[in-house]
């Protein structure tokens, strides 16, 4: 019998387990070359850089403010706040190079995927929608090959 096989369930806390302070975030980190793979041509590294550096720091200082819980800001608000003008598909760019980051070093995602390929994953988050607690379930079931 597999090790996961023994538990009904499984509870990950996201903000140690793949998310906050797991991620891949900081002067090392070579976003030009995320945003080059998922697709972006148009942006210099440096337009890269300071773009997802400037995101990074408004989200983490939005997340750490009470007060945003009930509106959190997009990455692509963002984007739009600081420059109204900075074209929308690079923005989805952006965006995406900030989830890649965001998920964490490589071997919590391949333990993830992992997971994933060998059980059912029901995620299961607190969120509010005009101050009005809510409680939200999703399930992932593993891909058939």
């Amino acid at each position: 019998m597999r090790f996961i096989d023994a538990y009904d369930v499984i509870l990950l806390d996201q903000g140690k387990t793949f998310m906050f302070e797991n991620d891949r975030f900081g002067p090392q980190e070579d976003y030009a070359d995320t945003y080059r793979r998922v697709g972006g041509t148009a942006l210099s590294p440096t337009q890269i850089r300071d773009t997802v550096e400037h995101v990074y720091s408004t989200l983490l200082k939005a997340y750490r403010d009470r007060y945003c819980d009930d509106d959190f800001p997009t990455v692509k608000d963002v984007i739009k706040t600081q420059d109204p003008s900075f074209p929308s598909a690079e923005a989805d760019y952006i965006d995406d190079v900030i989830a890649e980051h965001e998920i964490g070093p490589y071997p919590i995602r391949t333990g993830l995927r992992s997971i994933y390929w060998q059980t059912h994953i029901n995620l299961v988050s607190s969120l509010t929608f005009g101050g009005n607690p809510l409680a939200s379930s999703t399930t992932f079931s593993k891909r058939e090959s």
